[in-house]
C-alpha cells in the first residue's frame, strides 16, 4: 500500500528539476521544493506522504461525523492537531480557519445535532478545498 513513488529527476547544473521544479537537496536522497524559482501554483502540486495522510485524516473524520460516527470534538482535535503540524504549509491558513469555527461551536450552548449540523456547515468550504487538493487531477506525492 505505501510503495514509494518514482519519480523521474533531471540533473542539471543549476539544480534538480522534477516537473520543472527547482529542488535543493537537503540530505543525501531528500529534496526540498525551492520555491523562490518556481510558481506558487506549481508547488502546489506537490505533497508529501505524510502531508497527504493527514489531510485525509481530516476528510475522514469529518465523514465519520456526517454518518454520526464522530462527535465535533473528535474533529476539532484532528483540525488542531493537523493545523500544528502543517503550520509552515499552504494549507495551514484553512485548517486553522475551520479549526477556530469548530472551537466556537463547541462554545456554543446548542444541542449535540445542532453542533454537528453547526459543524459539517462550517467545514463544508475545507471538505471541498481538501478534496481538490488531494484528489483533482491525481497531484504528485514525494
Amino acid at each position: 500500500m505505501d510503495d514509494p513513488l518514482e519519480i523521474k529527476v533531471n540533473f542539471e547544473p543549476d539544480g534538480v528539476t522534477v516537473n520543472n521544479l527547482l529542488l535543493a537537496r537537503v540530505g543525501h536522497n531528500l529534496y526540498r521544493i525551492d520555491q523562490s524559482n518556481c510558481a506558487k501554483v506549481s508547488c502546489a502540486i506537490l505533497m508529501n506522504k505524510l502531508d497527504r495522510t493527514l489531510l485525509e485524516n481530516i476528510l475522514d473524520s469529518l465523514d465519520r461525523l456526517f454518518d454520526r460516527e464522530n462527535q465535533v470534538t473528535d474533529v476539532h482535535d484532528i483540525l488542531i492537531a493537523t493545523s500544528a503540524a502543517l503550520a509552515e504549509t499552504d494549507y495551514a491558513t484553512a485548517l486553522k480557519s475551520a479549526a477556530d469555527k469548530t472551537s466556537a461551536i463547541l462554545r456554543s450552548s446548542t444541542s449535540p445535532d445542532q453542533k454537528r449540523n453547526d459543524a459539517l456547515a462550517e467545514t463544508d468550504e475545507l471538505r471541498r478545498y481538501l478534496s481538490e487538493i488531494l484528489y483533482k487531477d491525481s497531484p504528485l506525492t514525494i
